[in-house]
């Protein structure tokens, strides 16, 4: 085994957490601060809460924060409760006053990451998608029709009503020119008027190869296929995407391939809904940063102005991933600017980690088909992720089989909530202008407890070490907290320079400072 090789696994191991060598202007309506619907989520009695331990004055030093009024309102952006079942919603979202102190607030800053206010908020406010960074992967529970926790979250942004070719038009319909727009109808039709959706359009049973990126039925049965996704849905969907992480697996080796089957797509689409906003497939930069750049030299260059508005870049990983945002972010920057698709946006439509520990994705199994957690189910035809289902498969063909990793190291649900917080807000900070978190609101994607079934933030009641079904883990707190705090804000996310250690961001909302800060 090359160098090169051995370091590409290491580093793959090392970013899943194992062991290794628009600013549109409208009236913000408010909806008061509540419990989740019981049928949601439920919660148990909480423990009694001291005052300092809330601020996060447990652990940590001392840290002055400059601040213009005489009370500044502090709140902790993570429960001090060791998990979300013992919390108790309506004290933790009661904010603090602090005196100020000489033009500063003094606060205890430590790993929990606290939230200061010029104008405390008890209510989530209300703002249209275009002002709303935050969505999730998907936002809805696994039927796709259950939006009520991202309502309640507040999230304004749904990436998961999928339109899989081979499932919306099988083969015997292809002739005929029918569809089964069915599940896909009920899906759309239940999404919140508060949020708009990206729709991935997935073919990979429909490619000639599995290393081509060319369709097998030709580009005329497919273009087909997409006036039909477009002229049903296009006065609800606005914005689409084409495929899926095409860095992973054999497919990888045609990028150019890729990048111009993507044009194809966005010009059918653009000619049918001119106003449609173009996602590029999210790449994962799990080959680091130099594999990220050839990867997108071999892309970018062939797409024009109107082909891609938005890039997508997926990072999932272990607590204390959001600090790979830099480097991943300033890349892909920096090659869509040189490429003249400077007014391209970046989101982060898929970015999560987990709480216990995981095994790495397995096969996904047969639509519809759960096993025991911990179980894994015959593979199937390629799918999302197919690239990381099999050990054999973790890289480019050529290179010599990764050992199989089995379980990700143990994350405590204060782990999870931590880093749910630092990936927003630094990301944010970076430029980045949505962020979704993956996979999904609720545990259990393929109900096996791989990685994809706990990185959600509410639990489903499965496996031994489950609390029960709907009782929420601290990130879901963080997340409502952090998305109370950050809607409506104006302009920019901003990095204060407070000193070593201390990662402090400051931001505007109603003409009044906020600042999100914490210390390593």
């Amino acid at each position: 085994m090359s160098a090169k090789i051995y370091c590409f696994l290491m580093a793959l191991a090392s970013l899943l957490g194992m062991p290794a060598c628009a600013d549109q202007s409208a009236e913000v309506a408010s909806r008061e601060m509540g419990e989740v619907p019981v049928r949601a989520i439920r919660a148990a009695p909480a423990a009694p809460v001291a005052g300092a331990a809330a601020l996060g004055r447990t652990e940590g030093a001392v840290v002055h924060l400059p601040w213009q009024d005489a009370v500044a309102y502090v709140s902790p952006l993570v429960p001090e409760e060791a998990s979300g079942a013992q919390v108790d919603a309506t004290r933790f979202f009661q904010p603090v006053p602090i005196q100020v102190v000489q033009g500063a607030v003094p606060v205890v800053l430590g790993p929990d990451p606290l939230c200061i206010e010029a104008v405390p908020r008890n209510q989530t406010p209300q703002v249209p998608p275009a002002q709303n960074p935050f969505g999730a992967m998907p936002a809805s529970t696994k039927d796709g029709t259950d939006f009520s926790l991202a309502e309640d979250l507040g999230l304004g942004w749904h990436r998961g009503a999928t339109a899989w070719w081979i499932a919306l038009q099988p083969e015997e319909d292809i002739p005929a020119e029918r569809f089964r727009f069915e599940r896909m109808d009920a899906k759309i039709a239940a999404l919140p008027p508060t949020m708009e959706v990206v729709v991935n359009i997935m073919l990979p049973e429909r490619r000639v190869a599995p290393d081509r990126w060319e369709v097998a039925h030709g580009r005329e049965v497919y273009a087909r296929f997409l006036k039909a996704l477009v002229l049903r849905y296009g006065q609800r969907v606005r914005h689409w995407q084409f495929e899926n992480e095409p860095d992973l697996g054999p497919a990888g080796a045609d990028l150019p391939g890729f990048a111009q089957l993507h044009v194809f797509t966005a010009g059918r689409i653009r000619a049918l809904q001119p106003e449609a906003r173009l996602l590029f497939a999210g790449f994962t930069g799990l080959g680091g940063e130099t594999i990220l750049d050839q990867q997108l030299l071999a892309v970018v260059g062939r797409l024009g102005t109107g082909d891609a508005q938005v890039f997508d870049l997926h990072t999932y990983g272990a607590a204390g991933g959001w600090t790979r945002l830099d480097g991943l972010y300033a890349r892909v920057r920096s090659r869509l600017d040189a490429a003249g698709l400077e007014h391209a946006a970046i989101w982060m439509t898929e970015t999560g980690t987990w709480t216990g520990s995981p095994s790495l994705p397995g096969p996904p199994g047969p639509p519809n088909q759960h096993a025991p957690r911990g179980q894994h189910a015959p593979p199937h035809l390629p799918g999302r992720h197919a690239s990381l289902h099999a050990p054999g498969q973790l890289v480019p063909p050529g290179m010599p089989a990764m050992p199989p990793l089995r379980t990700l190291p143990h994350q405590t649900e204060r782990d999870q909530a931590r880093e749910l917080v630092k990936r927003f807000v630094h990301g944010f900070s970076l430029g980045i202008e949505r962020i979704f978190w993956a996979w999904g609101i609720k545990e259990g994607h393929h109900d096996r407890g791989q990685l994809f079934d706990m990185t959600g933030l509410v639990y489903d009641g499965l496996g031994d070490d489950d609390p029960g079904d709907n009782i929420p883990k601290l990130g879901y707190f963080a997340f409502k907290r952090l998305i109370r705090a950050m809607l409506g804000r104006q302009g920019g996310v901003v990095r204060l320079e407070l000193g070593p250690g201390v990662h402090a961001y400051q931001f505007y909302r109603e003409g009044a400072p906020v600042i999100i800060a914490w210390k390593e």
